[in-house]
Formats: structure tokens, C-alpha cells, sequence
């Protein structure tokens, strides 16, 4: 699954060179967190939902969840190794398992590009709290998975600020606001972002006992009348025992 959360941080000498980083090199640097905590929500409805991202430098991924689902709470993990997907805890709906990961993902993505265009500058750099105030006349935006796409149809603009803390980690208060025909809506992000030594990999011992496994890729639908092919999840019966064995599944052939 080619999640761009999971690129390496490119930007590396750039500001020892005195270059100027583009605007993706300033997303890039901001997608190179190790830990992430996102509270997110919409102005006006009553739907909220929480995010725990820590990435390893192989790019394996964990995120714990906390969001609503069909009117009831739902909390619970995921993990992401290669193509492989591990759920616990969290309702899946049928033939849509993989919203589940691409809501996180999105998620992800869209704080890392908004922290981004309103710090102006890459993590390392921000020293003191920055008051975000931009506003976009001309030019939206996208975030995306192989799967899931949010776009962000210009006009917006983006407020709120963005602080450092003793742990060289930056604490977040944003408000994004477009309009997508029927108004504006604002999209609230809060959290802390994190780039501290992360973990080389998830842990290959960790026991995936009673998780739901899938395998992230092109899936055939059989239904009475037709067959659709969809990038989606495809459930591994069974599970898998560990994270070793997850890892294992991610390199064998599709069969």
C-alpha cells in the first residue's frame, strides 16, 4: 500500500546547504514524525475521533484509534507491515475493512500538510510558538492513499498555532476552513507532533492472537450480477500468530 506517511525524511542539509525547501520537501519533513497524536473533529457535529501514530524507521506502523462508528464509540489498534494489516478491537464493516486504515492515513497526511503550509518552515526550525493565519485564494489540495482520497477545494484558510515543547516535541491547535459548496466547514486538528529516536521495527514477538489479518492490494467482488475489482482488504482466515509471521506474510507471492 504506497502511503506517503511512510516516505523517508529527504530534506536532510538542505538548510546547512542555505537552499529553500518547496513546499513538498516541507510536507516531507513534517510526514517524518515518529510518534503523532491527532484530535480531530467537524465543527457543528458531534462525531470526534483520536489518533495514535508511531512509525519505525523500517516503516512499520501502529496506530491506536479512538473514533464513532455508526452512533457507537469504537477503540482499538492497527498495525501496517509492508501490505499487511492487522486490526484489533475496531467494528470492520464487510468489503470495506481497509476505511478503517485509510481514515487514520488520511488523517495523518492532512495534519502533516497543514502543519506544513503554516509553519512555513520544517520541524527542527520552529523554536518559538508560531500564530498560523494563511489564506488560499487560488490553490486546493490533496491527501491520498492507494485507496481513499480528502481534497481541500481552495478557498481555505488555516488558523491557530503551533508550539515547542521541552521534549523537542511541538504541540498543535489547528483550524482549516473551506468551502465546499454549501458553505464553509472547519475541520479542527489538535495534538503533538513528535521526532524523537524511534523504534528500528515493530516488535517480531508480539503476539497478534485474536486480531483480524488482512493482505492491501487489488480484491475481486463477487456479487449476483456482477465483478468488481477495488483496492481493498482481503482477510487472511485464520490470523496470523505474531508479528514475525505477519512480516513473513507480506513477502509471499499473491496467490
Amino acid at each position: 500500500m504506497p502511503i506517503a506517511i511512510l516516505a523517508p525524511l529527504m530534506i536532510a542539509g538542505l538548510a546547512a546547504a542555505g537552499a529553500t525547501p518547496s513546499a513538498d520537501e516541507l510536507a516531507m519533513a513534517w510526514f517524518g514524525a515518529s510518534e503523532l497524536t491527532v484530535d480531530g473533529s467537524i465543527a457543528g457535529k458531534p462525531e470526534h475521533y483520536r489518533y495514535r501514530f508511531q512509525l519505525a524507521t523500517n516503516h512499520d506502523l501502529r496506530v491506536e484509534a479512538d473514533y464513532d462508528h455508526e452512533g457507537k464509540p469504537a477503540h482499538g489498534t492497527m498495525m501496517l507491515v509492508g501490505g499487511m494489516l492487522a486490526v484489533k478491537d475496531l467494528p470492520l464493516t464487510k468489503d470495506q475493512e481497509i476505511d478503517a486504515i485509510d481514515g487514520a492515513v488520511i488523517t495523518y497526511q492532512m495534519t502533516a500538510r497543514l502543519l506544513s503550509l503554516g509553519a512555513g518552515t520544517t520541524p527542527d526550525k520552529v523554536a518559538k510558538p508560531i500564530e498560523l493565519k494563511v489564506a488560499e485564494p487560488e490553490k486546493g489540495f490533496t491527501v491520498s492513499t492507494a485507496s481513499a482520497d480528502m481534497t481541500i477545494p481552495a478557498p481555505w484558510n488555516l488558523s491557530g498555532k503551533i508550539e515547542p515543547g521541552a521534549d523537542h516535541s511541538l504541540s498543535f491547535d489547528l483550524d482549516l476552513s473551506a468551502d465546499f459548496g454549501q458553505g464553509a466547514r472547519h475541520f479542527q486538528y489538535r495534538g503533538k507532533w513528535l521526532h524523537a529516536q524511534p523504534m528500528a521495527s515493530l516488535p517480531g514477538s508480539y503476539s497478534l492472537a485474536g486480531w483480524r489479518v488482512f493482505r492491501l492490494g487489488p480484491v475481486k467482488r463477487v456479487h449476483e450480477k456482477s465483478v468488481d475489482y477495488d483496492y481493498g482488504a482481503d482477510e487472511i482466515k485464520g490470523g496470523v500468530a505474531d508479528v514475525n509471521a505477519l512480516r513473513s506474510k507480506a513477502t509471499e507471492p499473491v496467490k
